[in-house]
């Protein structure tokens, strides 16, 4: 995900947590709006999936506590965290899988056996 539209997505949940600070309810409707607003803006299937699966949880209530969208919120903007920093961090893994050198194999190989310290001391950018 971009820092553009992770951003996008902060300043969305932060509006939001604004505009419902002194409410105990919110109309189903506006929360649908703020969640489809949301993923709009969340590229990331795992982001995507989150969302989707909370819009189809508020499908068939009138009102939502606001305590929960606080919660799902917060909750959305850290999956999105975790995700942009997933991607970063396995972003040697794509390349490595379309390399053949003995480096990128031995890589792939370390991270499948869950050997993190010869994962780092094993570089993809080594390839030829």
């Amino acid at each position: 995900m971009s820092s553009v539209q992770h951003h996008e997505l902060q300043e969305i949940a932060d509006h939001t947590m604004a505009s419902i600070a002194d409410q105990l309810l919110l109309p189903q409707s506006h929360y649908i709006d703020v969640l489809l607003d949301l993923l709009v803006v969340a590229p990331s299937p795992i982001v995507r999936s989150a969302i989707a699966d909370r819009l189809s949880e508020v499908r068939f209530v009138s009102m939502v506590a606001t305590d929960e969208v606080r919660a799902d919120l917060y909750g959305i903007v850290a999956i999105s965290d975790f995700s942009d920093a997933a991607s970063d961090d396995l972003a040697w893994a794509e390349q490595a899988l379309l390399c053949d050198c003995t480096a990128c194999v031995a890589a792939l190989d370390a991270h499948q056996a869950d050997v993190s310290p010869m994962t780092l001391e094993i570089a993809p950018e080594r390839c030829s």
